[in-house]
């Protein structure tokens, strides 16, 4: 391929769905909650007396039935609980993504800004053995302070967000 940020945004996207693919199938994720909510249990303090009056006023039969619909529960609260893993893991995955993207574009501008330095700078070198060397004391402080204005502008303005940059994936690692 001729452009490879179309490269490696196809690449990245690939491996994004193998990874998302990865995680639902290791997680048999189910989309919504096989656990009805029963208001009057949440509020229930004695798990133990509540026991116990089941035992008191079930026989085996409803027991067993009893011990299923908590296995059946218990399987779907894991089945939950897997799920927000990897809705937070998959979270995580695609800040991450940004963050490198974001830091790739850093990357790229401080090229660029390091290759102007550069030309201004044999500009700079270009001029001085033009001019006299009566002149050219005068035309090189002139010319170095306007190339290093501009360097102390572009720079200030990239330390400003590499340093946005940092603050962001700390607080994403905390």
């Amino acid at each position: 391929m001729d452009n490879p940020s179309l490269a490696d945004s196809t690449v990245s996207s690939s491996r994004k769905a193998a990874r998302r693919s990865a995680l639902r199938e290791y997680y048999r994720n189910k989309k919504t909650s096989e656990v009805p909510v029963n208001e009057s249990e949440i509020d229930r303090v004695g798990s133990e007396a509540y026991l116990e009056a089941i035992v008191r006023q079930s026989d085996s039969k409803q027991l067993l039935r009893h011990e299923t619909d908590v296995i059946r529960e218990l399987k779907a609260l894991e089945s939950e609980r897997k799920t927000l893993v990897y809705d937070n893991y998959s979270k995580l995955i695609q800040a991450s993504d940004v963050l490198n993207g974001t830091t790739a574009q850093l990357e790229n501008n401080v090229e660029a800004k390091v290759s102007e330095l550069f030309k201004a700078l044999d500009r700079l070198q270009d001029s001085c053995v033009a001019l006299n060397s009566a002149n050219a004391d005068k035309h090189v402080a002139k010319l170095a302070e306007e190339t290093l204005r501009e360097y102390v502008k572009g720079s200030d303005e990239l330390a400003n967000e590499i340093g946005q940059i940092v603050d962001l994936r700390r607080r994403i690692r905390e």
